[in-house]
């Protein structure tokens, strides 16, 4: 089953407005069976995979607002360490340390 580029869209989209200036590539992730997003700022590397399942279950109106209200880019800023959110279904979010 394929993600909708329109999600896929408005993530990549607040992802460009919340870290301008950082490269954000994106690309399917079989491990976590969703889409992960890069954002590299330059000494630190972070991703956001948010799973299909999460992706099928949302609206691109319901992903929009729920990006807006999570705290994803905050939690993220002025990190030194790199870091990956995994958004499963519901919302329910991961947070583990990258090597």
């Amino acid at each position: 089953m394929e993600i909708e580029e329109d999600k896929i869209r408005v993530v990549r989209e607040y992802l460009r407005a919340k870290f301008p200036g950082c490269e954000i590539p994106d690309k399917y992730e079989f491990d976590y069976v969703g889409q992960s997003f890069g954002i590299d700022c330059g000494e630190v590397f972070h991703y956001v995979t948010i799973t299909q399942a999460f992706f099928s279950d949302n609206s691109t109106k319901e992903l929009s607002s729920w990006l807006k209200n999570s705290e994803i880019a905050q939690q993220l800023s002025n990190k030194e360490t790199s870091l990956r959110f995994i958004v499963m279904a519901k919302g329910v979010t991961d947070v583990v340390e990258e090597k």
